[in-house]
């Protein structure tokens, strides 16, 4: 658990994702937001493929992120970005969503995403800053509705509500999210599930999303991923120094030969065989 005494960095945060903009509590600004966070932290699992604890307080999370020049998994990241719109004045609800993306609806995965909830101007906007691949680079109106950019949508489901996104021509399933109220040892326990049951996939397959423009930037396994106009381009991953260049110069990660020793012959056919299905 964090420091009671520990305060979060808001300029040395800012100054990570590039932001000079007005910090005003409004959509706009939290859209901007938003916006350089996807582009500058990325979603990654190295820490869990190597078998790391992974520590929610703030104090570490900072440290990690903010001053190690690393990304995270939605338990680190979302929770950062909570803490930092906190700071800022926004009020700000956390709940729980289950990841269905690759699955149909109706299919019951476990509550293992962290996803945020900001009340601006009498409504409610669905956050979240770890899910590029799905190009989540703005607040969401939490009801029944498509964005703006034609982008992500959201339909209301008998007890929850489904979020989608539009991918190579087709509207594909992200997660299902409610309002089920969770407290901070919730996502201790998901975050613990997550990060060492043996059959999470987090355990098994490198995942990096980053967003730069108008692109998306996916690397999945043994598979680095480039859309854009809703046009995909994939290119197998066979090497170590394939992915240490792609982690550094693509995703913005500052890592070590040494974080890439998951990155082996049992992983690379595993991986290589999962890609080619």
């Amino acid at each position: 658990m964090e420091s009671q005494e520990f305060q979060l960095p808001v300029q040395l945060y800012l100054n990570r994702i590039d932001y000079e903009g007005d910090t005003t509590p409004n959509l706009e600004n939290l859209n901007s937001l938003i916006q350089h966070h996807v582009s500058a932290i990325p979603f990654e699992n190295v820490d869990v493929l190597n078998h790391k604890v992974i520590d929610l307080s703030l104090e570490v999370l900072s440290q990690k992120v903010l001053l190690n020049g690393r990304g995270g998994y939605c338990f680190e990241l979302n929770t950062l970005f909570e803490a930092l719109l906190r700071e800022l004045g926004y009020t700000v609800k956390s709940y729980s969503a289950r990841v269905i993306y690759g699955h149909p609806p109706s299919v019951i995965r476990p509550r293992t995403h962290k996803v945020l909830m900001v009340p601006l101007k009498d409504k409610e906007w669905l956050v979240d800053v770890t899910f590029g691949a799905a190009r989540f680079t703005k607040a969401i109106e939490w009801k029944e509705s498509e964005s703006t950019d034609k982008n992500l949508k959201i339909t209301e489901q008998e007890d929850d509500f489904l979020l989608q996104t539009y991918f190579t021509g087709q509207w594909l399933n992200v997660y299902r999210f409610d309002k089920f109220p969770m407290l901070p040892i919730d996502y201790e326990v998901a975050n613990f599930y997550t990060s060492t049951y043996p059959g999470s996939p987090f355990r098994h397959r490198l995942s990096v999303n980053i967003v730069e423009g108008e692109k998306s930037h996916i690397l999945t396994g043994c598979e680095y991923t480039i859309v854009e106009n809703h046009v995909a381009i994939k290119s197998p991953i066979t090497n170590r120094d394939q992915i240490l260049q792609l982690l550094r110069d693509v995703f913005k990660i500052n890592v070590t030969t040494q974080d890439l020793d998951f990155f082996n012959s049992d992983y690379i056919d595993s991986n290589m065989e999962k890609a080619n299905r």
